[in-house]
């Protein structure tokens, strides 16, 4: 009995991954379609209006639309038109929309991507119009993006990187962090944000090739000051950094929800 269940309920969380797909297709056209006519008319004075509407409005579709709901912890920290280096962990492909979701209105960040992105349809669009983009293996292109990151926070919008690198398909709480947040963060003395978002693994088994399934997730935030980022080398602030989002999760995991109340 148990094995009919379980096989119909994989069935229905395929069924309702390929209706995610779906929806994120045809909301990624039509931002890209919004964004290209913006970015040609506006060149690179679109940024912030394109990050808008890709973490404001696009996002948020998404997430209401795949039955997805948030409950966001500790956002006040977060002041109004201050861009930060954000930092988040990586599980699923829905933590693009989840992050942004999450995150309060009255900010926006883009991300930093791969050159390769932008050779995708619609995605690159978006992409080539709203990110920094980096050719990970060409050091020309990692110091233009290095500049490029500047000048975004020049217009008061962050910079969100995924410090593990890539998706966590692993067993391991975290993927080792890379290095590049931590040292945008001391070189242009900006505090960070960390996101740590919870409960991904239930909507999404990244096991199976389409799953999906309705859900509840949890949105953390906590800061690292501007003064404790200038106080910490590199490897010890990626350590503090590594160490506060791996607690929160190993927490959860074991059934601490504490964080619950903590203020929204």
């Amino acid at each position: 009995m148990n094995k009919v269940f379980s096989l119909i309920l994989d069935v229905l969380r395929t069924i309702w991954g390929l209706y995610g797909y779906t929806i994120i297709f045809l909301v990624v056209v039509l931002t890209s379609i919004f964004i290209f006519i913006t970015g040609s008319l506006m060149g690179k004075k679109s940024r912030k209006i394109n990050a808008f509407v890709c973490l404001h409005l696009s996002s948020p579709i998404i997430c209401v639309m795949t039955g997805i709901w948030i409950m966001k912890k500790n956002r006040q920290i977060i002041l109004a038109n201050q861009p930060y280096v954000i930092i988040g962990n990586h599980y699923s492909y829905m933590d693009v929309f989840i992050h942004p979701t999450s995150y309060p209105i009255s900010n926006v960040f883009t991300y930093i991507a791969k050159f390769e992105l932008s050779k995708l349809p619609f995605f690159g669009i978006i992409a080539k119009n709203l990110a920094v983009l980096v050719k990970r293996d060409d050091n020309q292109s990692r110091r233009e993006s290095y500049q490029a990151m500047k000048d975004v926070f020049q217009e008061g919008v962050g910079i969100f990187l995924y410090p593990e690198g890539t998706r966590n398909k692993t067993d391991d709480t975290l993927l080792p962090f890379q290095s590049g947040a931590f040292r945008l963060a001391k070189d242009l003395e900006m505090p960070i944000v960390i996101n740590t978002i919870l409960g991904v693994k239930k909507i999404n088994n990244t096991k199976r090739s389409i799953d999906l399934s309705p859900g509840l997730v949890y949105s953390v935030f906590e800061m690292v000051t501007k003064e404790e980022v200038m106080a910490l080398s590199y490897e010890e602030l990626k350590a503090k950094c590594f160490e506060r989002m791996k607690t929160r999760i190993e927490l959860y995991e074991a059934g601490d929800k504490s964080f619950l109340s903590v203020t929204s």
